[in-house]
């Protein structure tokens, strides 16, 4: 737990993950805006911080493939966008210095809500890379920004992601067992589906975060 995120639990303060406080809440206007600059702040998203919507009943199988936290940084904000990246941890919950780091879309930003995209983006699936057609990602910061609540999305073709998968095992065919299917891609091939992920919670951490790390010595 960061520093920041300790002294609110001193202060008795509480954050939209522990308060619910987004439940009814979609017009900025009814939402108070952040006391705190959001600028340089880094939060970490992990496999039990978000609930798997699409593809149906896919909740394992899309766990297991974004198993490594995602890491979010807020490089830039003015009034009203935010200049977002994002990289892979490591097992520690730290930066992978091995993992690229990738500029989100630009979000346009109505404190305390931001939304990304829609924008294709090439990101790394179980360590393999893949294309996330339509990228979009949306939340909303807690007053003092100790973690910010929302929903990403995103459309994947299959014939990516089975490279990160055992020879066994594809992805359409997974989805057909369990009771959902790919879909048509922008080529024709019927090998896409779209993953959305809902009720993210990003928690803000105290980790360092390069957003240019030196790979030279990673293979």
């Amino acid at each position: 737990m960061s520093l920041l995120a300790l002294l609110g639990c001193s202060l008795g303060l509480t954050s939209l993950k522990d308060s619910g406080a987004l439940t009814a809440a979609t017009d900025p206007e009814a939402l108070e805006p952040t006391e705190v600059s959001v600028e340089g702040l880094l939060y970490g998203i992990g496999a039990e911080d978000f609930v798997v919507t699409e593809p149906a009943g896919a909740e394992a199988f899309v766990e297991e493939l974004l198993a490594a936290d995602l890491l979010v940084y807020v490089a830039e904000e003015t009034a009203d966008s935010l200049a977002l990246s994002a990289s892979l941890a490591g097992a520690d919950g730290r930066q992978d210095p091995c993992e690229k780091v990738v500029a989100l879309p630009r979000a346009s930003w109505a404190d305390p809500m931001f939304r990304s995209g829609p924008e294709d983006l090439s990101l790394t699936v179980g360590g393999v890379p893949a294309t996330f057609e339509d990228f979009q990602m949306e939340g909303t910061f807690d007053r003092y920004a100790f973690g910010w609540e929302g929903w990403l999305s995103a459309r994947l073709d299959a014939r990516e992601v089975n490279e990160a998968l055992p020879p066994e095992l594809e992805v359409c065919s997974l989805l057909d067992g369990l009771g959902g299917s790919c879909v048509a891609c922008a080529d024709g091939s019927p090998t896409c589906f779209t993953v959305r992920l809902d009720s993210v919670y990003a928690e803000l951490v105290s980790w360092p975060y390069d957003a240019a790390p030196d790979r030279s010595q990673c293979g």
